[in-house]
């Protein structure tokens, strides 16, 4: 067959097909790879904002902590555990206690209630039934 046979050019033909769609699978191919890095990296770069705003986070309560250890090595946060939990009372101070019992709330003036504490009604109700109550 001659050069400019038909054939030729169907064979040209099938072989530019055949290119195309070899370079069309590529680009699939190409493309999905593509995009699988892109979402990928969009993980990551949600997990190294999430990691970031956790350092922040641990940073924060670090200093916090710090804060309170150094307060407690105040001379002001051991004379208040000292009073708080030994008892402890600088000369002039008078220690108040309250004590309950079953036979009802005592004050520190010794005066005893029926009620406890949280049933007594406060000042502003008592002197609203002392001036509007009927008698």
């Amino acid at each position: 067959m001659t050069p400019g046979n038909g054939q030729t050019i169907w064979r040209s033909k099938t072989f530019i097909r055949a290119l195309m769609a070899s370079g069309l699978v590529l680009v699939v191919f190409t493309s999905f790879g593509l995009g699988k890095e892109i979402v990928r990296r969009k993980e990551i770069n949600q997990e190294i904002d999430d990691t970031k705003k956790e350092i922040e986070s641990l940073e924060k309560k670090n200093k916090e902590l710090a804060q309170m250890i150094e307060y407690i090595g105040t001379d002001s946060f051991k004379e208040i555990q000292a009073r708080q939990n030994l008892g402890f009372q600088k000369d002039g101070e008078v220690a108040v206690s309250i004590e309950t019992n079953n036979e009802g709330y005592k004050r520190d003036s010794g005066t005893t209630f029926d009620k406890p504490p949280e049933e007594i009604p406060s000042n502003s109700k008592r002197w609203w039934r002392y001036f509007f109550a009927a008698r």
